[in-house]
């Protein structure tokens, strides 16, 4: 499945680092040379970087190499011969990692140059902070023939991920003009969320040593989309924080984001512009999650809210785009798996169902 001819090499030379970047890539070679450009620009020098290509059929992995050969940081490129996953690639390379901190980067992204020093020295600073993310703005890299700079927007694509009644869960801001919504924050260093995006997160190791699954971060009956929500759950009900913090900056160029404002009629639209794959993806990960990490307490106070949703997404896909619905299948077959892991959740909880419904709330 995934082979490592240089893996060896490496455990022998490297030294222990702070922070260890994962980058997980596939067909992204239009994307490699920007994001390297700004990995080599970032002022934070205490680092390695593991890289898992997942299968690549164009000049990804050629490229990469190239970038590595002028790259002043320990690395090491692993090839799989197969696709598996953005999470299982994730879970792959975390099992080979023992620094402090532990980035996750997609190879969309363009990170100014401050990007991992401001977000090192603030957990540096908070240690009850488990997890964080910069101020991560949209890249509209299909315009980048305009002009590079013209590719760098000022609507945000991410300020966290936000959990309503329903249990929707949606990235904050996604879409607004940073200037005109950026006096929310005067006087703010970080805003804090209820869990950070899978898009270029910071966590401290041993915040997911404490909520691990079987050893890994991400639970690996989600393959792509929604692991982030799964593992902001896990990492809220054990009693870890999750900022963003606002003078770090990135730019995403992001597949399936969601609407600008979180209405039925966006999110009806939204779902028919969202490739299938990353719909059945949503839809069943999501269902995942609620099974996973819900207090029966809370889903009882919130059964209105919770029913209505679901009931709404069911009918849509029932009418509309009914392949959708073979995630209840999947669901159904791996049933015993999701109550064993929900078991083991509940058992590394350190806050109640009361405080947890308060800090979701507040946040």
């Amino acid at each position: 499945m995934v082979g490592a001819p240089n893996w060896n090499f490496y455990c022998l030379v490297k030294k222990l680092m702070k922070l260890t970047v994962q980058l997980v890539v596939w067909n992204g070679e239009k994307y490699i040379p920007y994001l390297f450009e700004s990995l080599k620009k970032q002022t934070f020098k205490d680092w390695n970087l593991l890289i898992l290509d997942n299968g690549s059929t164009d000049n990804t992995v050629n490229l990469v190499k190239k970038e590595l050969n002028n790259l002043s940081v320990q690395n090491v490129l692993i090839e799989s011969k197969t696709n598996i996953g953005f999470a299982n690639g994730h879970n792959f390379l975390y099992t080979k990692n023992d620094s402090e901190y532990i980035l996750l980067l997609n190879q969309d992204m363009y990170l100014e140059e401050g990007c991992f020093a401001k977000l090192v020295e603030y957990l540096d600073k908070n240690n009850k902070v488990s997890s964080a993310i910069p101020r991560l703005m949209q890249w509209k890299f299909g315009e980048i023939k305009k002009g590079f700079e013209n590719s760098l927007s000022e609507n945000i694509d991410t300020l966290g991920l936000k959990v309503f009644k329903s249990r929707r869960v949606v990235d904050l801001y996604t879409g607004q003009n940073w200037q005109e919504v950026k006096n929310n924050f005067v006087g703010k260093e970080i805003n804090e969320v209820f869990g950070v995006s899978g898009a270029l997160p910071i966590y401290r190791i041993n915040a997911l040593k404490a909520v691990e699954e079987n050893g890994l971060i991400f639970d690996n009956l989600f393959g792509s989309y929604k692991e982030d929500v799964d593992l902001a759950f896990r990492l809220c009900s054990a009693g870890f924080d999750s900022v963003v913090v606002l003078d770090a900056i990135a730019y995403h160029d992001r597949s399936g984001a969601g609407p600008k404002d979180y209405s039925d009629k966006s999110a009806v639209k939204n779902k028919k512009n969202q490739p299938a794959y990353i719909s059945y993806q949503s839809y069943k990960n999501h269902l995942i999650v609620l099974l996973k990490n819900e207090p029966w307490q809370n889903f009882l106070l919130d059964f209105i809210w919770i029913s209505c949703y679901e009931s709404k997404k069911f009918l849509y896909y029932l009418l509309l785009d009914r392949k959708n619905l073979k995630g209840l299948i999947d669901i159904y077959k791996n049933i015993k798996i999701i109550f064993s892991r929900r078991k083991e959740i509940k058992q590394k909880r350190k806050l109640n169902w009361r405080e947890m419904r308060k800090k979701v709330k507040s946040l």
